[in-house]
């Protein structure tokens, strides 16, 4: 009853400061039931936090205080059949004693969504925490004392409730009038923003009458256009038929003619092809034309110069190949007397290589603390003088026997040319039948025979440097003979190595190459999305690429991988070539580490 009294109280002050509420009260009503059921239907699915955020939002963004959402959800739980307090009353939210303590709106929020689960059928602690309960059993109790206490007692605790009735009527008076403060602000804000917006629909109002003046005026110029557009547009479609017919027979007439120029076209574009196969075999025809005469002049040129060096060789040869043969004949009898010679000092150098041999085994039995190799060879001593007589004459038989075998490779190889050195023959003669071969094949023929030179006299085709060599030759084997007789006299000292026994090839004549065989590269800038070392390895060895050595550098931090490359020095042309690689990748010579340093130092 009290609650109702205030109420009643309360609505006739609203209605005499706000005149407006008066004749809008159906709509504060139905706006309250709108927000109760938006509360039901949107926010009642949501988590208390977020329920109580929204629901504030929701009352800054209407203008609705949220202590009458409060009351009106504390009237929609007392009709509930279940509700086990009914006498129970909302407690007071004030402000908070602390800064760190919850807000009257946070604390009103929390009460609200207490209620709200109170009216679907929830009864929790949070209920209680929102209303203040008066127990039952305190009124049963008070009114069973006063049956039995006096009637002075009766009247005492009568005033005493009266009192504290009317302190609690007083707070609440208090509260309302605060609440009536509030409120009335919150109204008198709402009118001057009503009377805001009303100043701006005026204002509206005008401009918008302004703008359909201009557009009514706009819709008579338009009318008028349209009038004449319409005349316009049945004279258009007149001319339009009339067109229309010239253009129906014009289309006939050039459907024919482009039929007939699609029939010559393609005749032209026979034509083109045939004429461009023509074209082709000319070019052909042209190319081989001109092929075949420089090589009929190089061939026209080559053969007059092998006619004319032929007759000028045939010639020359002719005489220089008697006075070969007059040289040659002299020199028989001095062929004849190192022949001699070699076969006497053959068994002579057999002794010297046994004696050799054993001094070595002594050597190797005897220790070295008792005899040394120098006390051994004082043994042989004695006779160091006469092999170094029989040494001097056995290279006497050596310069000879170069010249008897030069002529007897020349006898056997008919192919070979004349300026082959005779050293060649002398080595491959000893490193074959040795030293003190004592074999009749050792010996050599003491007539030299001449057949080489019959047969370049008889040849129709013979170069001049042919000629010059077998001159030479000739020559050099007269000095060579005529040095040996001279220093046959002479007592040369020899000394016999431990390699005479394993002859070593006498490689004079041979030229001395020096060649890159190996050739290192850097390689960078291989994709590993694509590419590995054994795909690396597979290219390369499908490429011909011959490999010597290959290390592959790959760190996970880079997008790309690098390698470095060893090959052999006659595949370096392919790799320098920037087409042979795929895209992206690129070559550089390798560098070893201290030039490395010291150009990164210098960058």
């Amino acid at each position: 009853m009290i609650n109702e009294v205030l109420y009643i109280t309360i609505v006739p002050n609203s209605l005499c400061q706000t005149c407006i509420l008066v004749d809008d009260s159906n709509t504060l009503e139905n706006t309250s039931n709108e927000f109760i059921s938006l509360i039901y239907n949107e926010l009642g699915s949501l988590p208390r936090d977020t329920f109580i955020q929204e629901l504030i939002q929701n009352c800054k963004s209407s203008n609705k205080d949220i202590e009458t959402v409060r009351h009106e959800l504390f009237d929609v739980v007392k009709r509930q059949q279940n509700f086990p307090y009914p006498n129970a009353i909302l407690k007071k939210r004030l402000c908070p004693r602390k800064l760190t303590g919850d807000s009257v709106e946070s604390k009103l929020g929390n009460d609200c969504y207490a209620l709200y689960l109170a009216s679907v059928g929830e009864f929790g602690d949070d209920l209680k925490n929102a209303l203040s309960v008066k127990s039952s059993s305190s009124s049963n109790r008070t009114i069973s004392c006063t049956d039995e206490i006096s009637g002075s007692q009766n009247d005492a605790t009568v005033n005493l409730a009266v009192k504290d009735t009317l302190v609690r009527l007083e707070n609440d008076m208090i509260l309302l009038k605060s609440e009536y403060a509030r409120d009335s602000e919150m109204f008198n804000r709402s009118i001057e923003e009503l009377k805001k917006e009303n100043k701006q629909l005026k204002d509206r109002d005008f401009k918008y009458s302004d703008r359909f003046k201009n557009l009514q005026n706009q819709i008579n110029v338009i009318k008028t256009c349209t009038e004449t557009f319409q005349t316009d547009m049945k004279t258009m479609k007149v001319q339009l038929h009339q067109n229309c017919e010239q253009n129906s027979k014009t289309k006939s007439d050039l459907k024919s003619l482009v039929s007939q120029f699609l029939d010559s076209v393609k005749t032209v574009t026979e034509m083109k092809s045939d004429i461009a196969k023509i074209h082709e075999h000319i070019t052909k025809h042209a190319v081989n034309m001109k092929s075949i005469d420089k090589t009929v002049k190089a061939e026209s040129e080559r053969l007059n110069r092998m006619s004319d060096t032929r007759v000028i060789g045939v010639s020359s040869l002719k005489s220089k190949t008697d006075l070969i043969n007059s040289k040659l004949k002299d020199l028989d009898a001095q062929v004849e007397l190192a022949c001699q010679t070699y076969s006497s000092l053959s068994v002579s150098v057999s002794d010297v290589r046994k004696r050799l041999v054993n001094a070595e085994k002594e050597l190797k039995t005897v220790n070295k603390n008792q005899k040394t190799y120098s006390e051994i060879v004082k043994k042989v001593t004695p006779l160091t003088l006469v092999e170094n007589k029989q040494t001097n004459k056995v290279n006497e038989t050596r310069k000879i026997n170069n010249v008897n075998n030069g002529n007897e490779v020349n006898k056997d190889n008919t192919e070979n040319k004349v300026n082959e050195h005779f050293c060649k023959s002398t080595a491959h003669y000893v490193s074959s039948q040795g030293m003190n071969s004592n074999d009749a094949s050792c010996k050599l023929n003491s007539k030299p025979k001449s057949t080489r030179l019959d047969a370049l006299s008889n040849r129709d085709s013979v170069t001049t440097a042919e000629i010059h060599n077998t001159f030479h030759d000739a020559e050099s084997a007269k000095d060579h003979i005529k040095n040996s007789e001279d220093n046959g006299n002479q007592n040369i000292l020899v000394h016999f190595p431990r390699s005479v026994c394993n002859p070593v090839h006498n490689c004079t004549g041979l030229i001395h190459v020096e060649r890159k065989r190996v050739a290192r590269f850097y390689v960078g800038g291989i994709d590993k999305t694509v590419s590995s070392e054994q795909g690396m390895r597979y290219f390369l060895q499908q490429s011909g690429i011959r490999v010597t050595f290959l290390r592959y550098f790959d760190k996970q931090s880079f997008k790309t991988a690098s390698a470095q490359l060893n090959i052999d020095a006659r595949d370096e042309h392919i790799i320098h070539d920037s087409s042979f690689w795929p895209k992206g990748i690129f070559t550089r010579d390798w560098k070893p580490w201290a030039s490395f340093i010291h150009d990164k130092g210098h960058a």
